[in-house]
């Protein structure tokens, strides 16, 4: 017979960590009508959490880790597998791949559609880690950013290179040049 898992509401986690009283998360639920569906950006959008303590408290209602992703860049080679339009439509970031399981960091643990969808598109099962949305698209920014300024310097370099060995070829054939 299946268990049914029972988590800890964000309202339970947030009250538990001591980030905010519960009078004041009942207060918010009250005029979002007892929606929870937005509860997180909600409180997020209104200055009563930051998105890093949304982050961490997601992490927790869901035994996930956080990652608030300060300093970190994505592995180049990820670039070769996946598409950065792909991981900025969804929001994600891959971390790192073992064993056929890739780690990707996204804002939301709750949005099984498009983590099913993703798992999909990637062909390999997927282990979360919870992060910032604007932590995640600014990981994007910073590494797609760095790895098109190094296609750039790389385009550049081969054309130089290219030139000189139109050069050393016509040097070597007898061919002079005149300046």
């Amino acid at each position: 017979m299946a268990r049914a898992v029972t988590r800890p509401t964000l309202t339970d986690v947030l009250v538990r960590q001591g980030i905010l009283p519960k009078q004041t998360l009942d207060q918010v639920l009250g005029r979002l009508g007892g929606v929870t569906a937005a509860f997180g950006q909600t409180l997020v959008s209104e200055g009563i959490l930051s998105e890093d303590q949304l982050a961490c408290a997601l992490a927790a209602q869901f035994d996930l880790p956080c990652d608030l992703l300060t300093e970190f860049r994505v592995d180049q080679s990820f670039y070769d597998s996946m598409s950065v339009k792909l991981m900025q439509r969804h929001p994600f970031i891959p971390i790192a791949e073992h064993q056929g399981r890739l780690t990707i960091a996204v804002p939301d643990p709750q949005n099984l559609l498009a983590l099913d969808e993703l798992e999909l598109l990637l062909g390999r099962p997927l282990d979360l880690v919870v992060s910032p949305r604007s932590a995640i698209l600014a990981v994007l920014d910073r590494s797609e950013g760095s790895s098109q300024a190094l296609r750039e310097l790389e385009a550049e370099y081969r054309s130089v290179l290219v030139k000189e060995d139109e050069l050393e070829r016509d040097a070597a054939s007898g061919q002079r040049y005149s300046h």
